[in-house]
């Protein structure tokens, strides 16, 4: 080989080993690069501190990071976010402060071909005109490699020569390559630093407008973290609670109180309780205390949470429940004493009615019957109807005063609940009715197997009165009939029937059928005192059942109740 060729090829190594060193130093610039991303300095200051050592050691113009930018007017764009550029070259945010959109342009496929991981290398005057006419005047080549994080091509690092030409070696393409990959997982990096503190104040915001004060206390009970509401119930605002222990904060006695549940948490349990201090403007505040632990990846217990809630107004709330309910109890205790003295009272006046009010009555009957006796033959028939009628009217008033006593009796007894037959004893009262006047006829149906729960005393009062009162109303009725029978009211709760087809009432009239005193007949037509069907609906009422009546006149009547079964 001639000296002519030796000197022929001295450019082209002094070409490659021009390119090798650049790509010592861009990859020195990368090094610099990968410390400054691992460090807690906002990317801003860091990109554009590399950007400079990445531009100058490729010996460039310029060095530009592009965002990739959906923009809702132009389309997909490439808009430049951190840029360096060499003493006296115009800067890209000069000249393309907007960024490079590429819908409809005659480079889009050159964006195409970045999102498919290939770098853009070329002499400005082999780019497109459209691109060209984007671009900086002196700019005389470019290379621009795809910055990818998470698989997602989220921008582009370029470099530009000023001036004179220039041509990219494979070598240093590949530096910065690597310069595009540290810079992708920087921004990844950022934009999860970025989620993470974003996450970190809403979670802040949430926990501190919270309803709740949230605290945080490590292994020593010194609190790390607390929420504003936790700052206001515990701390001052020149002295917040952060770097306290517990028992500087809550004070010793509360402190002691709580340690039971401290030692609880600590042994890894979840612990609710209530405790109640004295606030620092001397009010009492009681509060649902919640202690959850917190664990480290090994397992041990490193601290606990505690989540507390205000229960004050509720405690105040059951405190005036508890004194309402004292005050009922003792109103209902007066109120007892009261019924207690009445019904003393009318026992008196049951005992007075009894032997007081009737002694009267028997004495006028007696001396009534002795005076129609001596005059007896003597008296004329108007005179003979005056004595009669004296001695009905009295019957009338004893057979009153019985009903009261009766109704009194049903009112104040005390129930004795039991299994009562009905059946057996409705044919009882009707073995006696019918053993009284065996001249009537009567067609009893009465149905096998009825049974309430009550007492045994009352509900025969109850079905004697009904059952005498079906006999009487159909005293006038050539082929009589009475029924008991179960059935269901309209509500599906079991219900007991007594039918007749005796005279019936008119149903104007039935609100007054319960009603002491009240007659819907005549005594001429039906003797009564008016007394029964109210001592019937009372004994319904006081086992806590229901009754009703219908009826039709001349067609009979029925009388529907309830009773527990």
């Amino acid at each position: 080989m001639s000296l002519a060729d030796g000197n022929a090829n001295r450019p082209d190594e002094d070409a490659a080993w021009t390119a090798l060193r650049r790509r010592d130093k861009i990859l020195l610039a990368v090094s610099y690069a990968a410390e400054r991303f691992l460090g807690q300095e906002p990317l801003d200051s860091v990109l554009t501190d590399v950007l400079e050592r990445l531009g100058k050691a490729a010996e460039v113009g310029d060095a530009t990071v592009f965002e990739l930018v959906d923009d809702t007017e132009r389309g997909g764009c490439l808009v430049p976010r951190y840029s360096w550029s060499a003493p006296g070259a115009e800067s890209v945010f000069d000249f393309a402060p907007d960024g490079f959109a590429w819908a409809g342009t005659d480079f889009a496929h050159l964006f195409a071909l970045l999102e498919q991981g290939q770098p853009l290398v070329a002499r400005v005057e082999e780019l497109p005109a459209g691109l060209r006419a984007l671009l900086a005047g002196d700019m005389s080549a470019i290379a621009a490699l795809p910055i990818f994080a998470a698989g997602q091509l989220v921008g582009v690092i370029a470099v530009s020569r000023r001036g004179g030409p220039r041509d990219w070696a494979e070598s240093e393409i590949g530096a910065l390559k690597t310069a595009a990959a540290v810079t992708g997982a920087a921004l990844e990096r950022n934009r999860s630093r970025r989620a993470v503190r974003r996450r970190d104040e809403l979670l802040r915001l949430i926990v501190d407008n919270a309803p709740l004060m949230v605290a945080y206390f490590d292994h020593a009970r010194r609190c790390r973290f607390a929420n504003r509401r936790y700052q206001e119930s515990f701390g001052v605002p020149d002295d917040p609670v952060l770097g306290k222990t517990l028992e500087e904060i809550i004070g010793a006695e509360d402190c002691r109180a709580t340690e039971p549940y401290w030692k609880r948490t600590q042994a890894g349990e979840q612990v609710t309780f209530e405790h109640a201090h004295d606030r620092a403007d001397g009010t009492r505040q009681h509060l649902e205390v919640s202690a959850v632990p917190h664990r480290t990846e090994s397992g041990e217990v490193a601290g606990c949470y505690v989540i507390l809630t205000d229960i004050t107004e509720r405690k105040q709330s059951e405190e005036s429940l508890r004194r309402a309910h004292d005050q009922l109890e003792e109103k209902v205790r007066e109120r007892t004493e009261e019924l207690l003295m009445l019904n003393r009272e009318l026992e008196a006046f049951s005992y007075s009615v009894s032997h007081d009010l009737r002694a009267p009555l028997r004495a006028i009957d007696g001396f009534s019957h002795l005076l129609e006796e001596q005059l007896a033959g003597k008296l004329d028939a108007e005179t003979e109807n005056y004595f009669g009628r004296i001695r009905a009217a009295v019957q009338r008033m004893f057979w009153m005063i019985e009903g009261l006593l009766e109704l009194g009796r049903a009112s104040r007894k005390e129930i004795d609940a039991t299994q009562v037959d009905l059946s057996l004893c409705a044919r009882e009262i009707v073995e006696d009715l019918a053993a009284g006047n065996g001249a009537r006829r009567v067609e009893w149906l009465i149905e096998d197997g009825l049974r309430a729960v009550g007492d045994r005393q009352l509900l025969r009062l109850l079905l004697q009165n009904l059952l005498e009162n079906a006999w009487k109303y159909t005293a006038r009725c050539e082929a009589a009939r009475i029924e008991f029978r179960a059935g269901q009211a309209a509500d599906g709760t079991p219900e007991f029937t007594i039918r007749d087809n005796g005279a019936g009432f008119d149903m104007a009239h039935a609100q007054r059928l319960f009603q002491p005193f009240q007659r819907l007949h005549s005594t001429r037509d039906f003797d009564g005192t008016g007394i029964g069907l109210a001592t019937v609906a009372r004994i319904v009422h006081r086992h806590g059942g229901r009754i009703r009546a219908e009826g039709t006149p001349g067609r009979g009547a029925s009388f529907h109740f309830t009773l527990p079964t």
